[in-house]
């Protein structure tokens, strides 16, 4: 059996797609290729389980569009190439985990036996092929409600139905010898020593950042451990938004080098600005690495170290993909359920601000969550994971603050979970996103789809608009039946539309009940009028199901 997953996304995504690799290859036995793009193909070769790496470089199928010198018949002939070359390999199955349009007109090309993913067919029709798929690509405008990690995605979206194993990544020989020389000079030395290897930098403050409070400042220094641990530290991330303050990372990196634990910061050259602020507000001395390692060397370094301490980015991922425990600080628009580390005993930190989840796509102007991470907190979490212990609530708790501390794991359905271990602040949009967890899983995991059952986290308000919703929901799935034969085609299109609409315009906490039939909606306009007439009742009534199902009991028998 012949496999081709199509995964053109950035790296942490890319990363994330290595379960589903494994298991396809141990479930099936496979022959699994990956199509990745052209910047990552090299680093693809190290995930676990693909057998051929195909580079894809959309640049080169268009090139010089923008220019005088355009060759689009060159482009095209490229393009023509690419899909000759795909369809002799006669794939038995092809899974499509890219979101864009191009991604799908691939797809439908290939000539696959089976497909699973987003697929635009030759004669322009659209479809996602999947129960998963569906409602991973739903997912990717909602995110903000999925309660579902974006590897398991990935991996049921292909077929799993097994836990597929963490993340992994093989570390090259090439790109260990790097890390080693980098690294070199920070494992024999002590604490207090006078020599200082490679590219050791003295901190350029004396005391700590003025923007902390005394409840922050790290508690007393602990005994040095026999040999020096290692932690590395990355304080950036590809939005400003998801960036806990660099002062904090660095009183973070002060307090456990004061342990003894030996420190590297790590970045990429766009990075190296951001690192050098950070080691501006350090009293101790620490490694700078930002700019200064290849991907291969990155990757040696993660695996060298013995924690990563960052935000919510690629190197995360990476660190728990080359087996390296990691903390991390989800902050604005990220969400540990949706993408923390994939695997076993990953410490997250997310604040429970009150504006967080904010929109990806439009986030807040002048985020404030970022403060309401203490510094105490990431702190305590770090030294309970380099010790390989539990979080202790009198140390990890600061006054003021707003966050949780949460710990990764994996269910009984072998999907990975969050445990949490402290709270400061509201626990209603965790109970929210654990009651749309037990939604979803009842739905695509359940072998017994037809049982209800009931929940009601959300207050009263929210409840009463889902009700309204719900209950409008069923009166237009009734009008549709009722006069949709009888009456003009575009009256009972234009009713339905307007349902769709009133479901769309609903958002915030509905979101969660609707994610799969937005996709629907989306599948019915492009298959025309004929697919509106027939699948248009049972999608509104499946619509109306769903958001009574997320009301309490005597609400769901009034909507049905």
């Amino acid at each position: 059996m012949k496999i081709l997953v199509i995964n053109l996304s950035r790296l942490g995504d890319l990363i994330q797609t290595s379960p589903a690799l494994a298991g396809l290859k141990r479930e099936r036995g496979a022959d699994v290729h990956l199509l990745a793009s052209a910047s990552l193909s090299s680093f693809a070769e190290g995930l676990g389980d693909v057998d051929r790496v195909i580079p894809f470089d959309d640049r080169k199928l268009t090139p010089g569009v923008v220019t005088k010198s355009a060759s689009l018949a060159k482009g095209y002939q490229r393009w023509r190439e690419l899909i000759r070359s795909l369809r002799a390999e006669r794939y038995d199955l092809i899974c499509n985990l890219t979101h864009d349009d191009l991604s799908a007109r691939l797809t439908g090309l290939l000539g696959g036996r089976d497909v699973l993913g987003r697929v635009t067919w030759p004669d322009g029709r659209r479809e996602v092929r999947g129960d998963w798929m569906r409602y991973f690509f739903a997912a990717w405008k909602t995110r903000r409600v999925n309660p579902f990690n974006l590897a398991d995605m990935h991996a049921r979206g292909c077929g799993m139905r097994l836990w597929p194993g963490p993340v992994n990544y093989r570390v090259t020989e090439k790109g260990r010898a790097e890390a080693a020389k980098l690294l070199s000079g920070l494992r024999g030395s002590s604490n207090g020593s006078d020599s200082r290897g490679p590219g050791l930098i003295p901190g350029g403050m004396e005391e700590f950042p003025s923007t902390l409070s005394a409840g922050e400042l790290p508690l007393p220094d602990v005994q040095l451990t026999p040999r020096s641990p290692l932690v590395a530290i990355h304080p950036g991330a590809n939005h400003p938004n998801k960036r806990w303050p660099v002062e904090r990372f660095a009183v973070t990196a002060d307090a456990l080098a004061r342990d003894g634990v030996k420190v590297a910061w790590i970045g990429g050259p766009d990075e190296k600005e951001l690192v050098e602020t950070g080691l501006q507000h350090c009293s101790q001395e620490h490694l700078n690495l930002a700019g200064r390692t290849s991907l291969e060397g990155l990757a040696g370094v993660l695996e060298a170290v013995d924690l990563l301490i960052t935000n919510d980015t690629g190197p995360l991922h990476l660190a728990a993909a080359v087996g390296t425990n990691t903390v991390s600080v989800f902050l604005a628009f990220v969400r540990p359920e949706d993408t923390a580390p994939y695997g076993k005993g990953h410490w997250v930190v997310e604040t429970l601000h009150d504006d967080h989840p904010c929109a990806e796509q439009n986030p807040c102007a002048n985020p404030l969550c970022g403060m309401s991470v203490p510094t105490g907190a990431v702190l305590e979490t770090a030294r309970a994971a380099l010790a390989s212990r539990e979080i202790r609530e009198e140390e990890v708790r600061s006054p003021g603050g707003a966050y949780r501390i949460v710990r990764t794991t994996v269910d009984d359905h072998g999907l990975q979970a969050l445990e949490t271990h402290f709270r400061a602040g509201s626990a209603l949009t965790e109970a929210k996103t654990d009651a749309l967890r037990r939604f979803w899983t009842h739905r695509l995991v359940s072998s017994d789809r037809g049982e209800m059952f009931e929940f009601s986290p959300w207050d009263e308000v929210e409840r009463n608009a889902l009700r309204e919703t719900a209950l409008e929901a069923l009166r237009q799935m009734e009008i549709w039946t009722a006069f949709g034969s009888d009456r003009p085609v575009a009256h009972p299109l234009k009713q339905m539309e307007a349902a769709f609409q009133r479901y769309e315009a609903s958002g915030g906490d509905a979101e969660g009940p609707l994610l799969v039939f937005r996709l629907e909606r989306e599948s019915l306009y492009t298959q025309g009028r004929a697919a509106w007439l027939q699948q248009g009742p049972e999608t509104l009534r499946r619509w109306g199901e769903s958001l009574a199902a997320l009301c309490s009991e005597d609400v769901r028998e009034a909507a049905l």
